[in-house]
């Protein structure tokens, strides 16, 4: 009997390799992920590639309405529904997938994209408990086995991470469907992506783990440019005018 990563890969083998750089944007909430994606998103096209900035859950229409009705749940509904949470992340990513990131890498463009399938193993496996098999089994038909090539993962204290997202907040009706977690919970998040960027890392889909703490955003947009730059050889990128595939306006998240 073939595995299900094998089915999968048969049924996308006729899609064209992909010939762009995929690159995730990872961290707990307030570790600056939306920032710097769209600071390093600045940088490549002034240096003429094509680049398509996007994010999870959305970057679709139909992936932008899934995130609001996510967000519109209470706590305790979206905690008693965690597989229906999970299909409706799968759902959105399947759009994104087909709409978005696949097209963008196989035009040879960089798609940064704020999270991705590491966001879900982190909080719908490690922090809501469900099982991994499941959840790698239907990300794989989803994406294909498309994976990025390159996940940053920002870390940074909890402390921190919250103290930025409350000055965010100050004033303002919380929205974000993290936002009334406990402490222990973004802690669990944090431990699960540092073992993922242990464990999971390869030639062909590297971690770089960017120590945040403390830091300036600029000297964070360095040490993440200093592990970008040595990817754009490797790939047959398209660098024309830098044209901005995808404009999303969107907070960070």
């Amino acid at each position: 009997m073939k595995t299900s990563k094998k089915r999968y890969a048969e049924a996308f083998a006729t899609i064209p390799r992909k010939k762009g750089l995929f690159i995730a944007m990872e961290g707990i909430h307030g570790a600056g992920k939306s920032t710097q994606a769209k600071t390093i998103a600045c940088w490549l096209r002034e240096h003429g590639y094509d680049v398509t900035v996007t994010r999870e859950v959305g970057g679709t229409a139909l992936a932008e309405r899934i995130r609001g009705l996510i967000q519109m749940q209470g706590e305790a509904t979206k905690m008693a529904n965690r597989k229906a949470m999970l299909f409706l992340v799968m759902a959105a990513r399947a759009s994104h997938m087909t709409q978005v990131i696949r097209p963008s890498l196989n035009a040879g463009k960089i798609v940064i994209t704020d999270r991705f399938e590491a966001s879900t193993y982190v909080y719908q496996h490690s922090c809501d408990h469900l099982g991994e098999k499941l959840i790698s089994k239907v990300n794989d038909y989803v994406t294909g086995g498309i994976s990025p090539d390159l996940t940053i993962l920002l870390d940074l204290p909890v402390e921190e991470a919250l103290g930025r997202k409350v000055n965010s907040w100050f004033g303002q009706a919380p929205r974000e469907i993290f936002q009334h977690r406990l402490f222990d919970y973004h802690q669990r998040a944090r431990q699960a992506y540092l073992e993922l960027a242990s464990t999971r890392s390869s030639p062909k889909h590297h971690w770089a783990v960017i120590d945040c703490e403390g830091k300036g955003l600029d000297d964070v947009t360095d040490e993440i440019l200093a592990v970008v730059r040595p990817q754009l050889s490797q790939c047959n990128l398209s660098n024309t005018q830098g044209l901005y595939q995808l404009q999303l306006a969107f907070n960070e998240a």
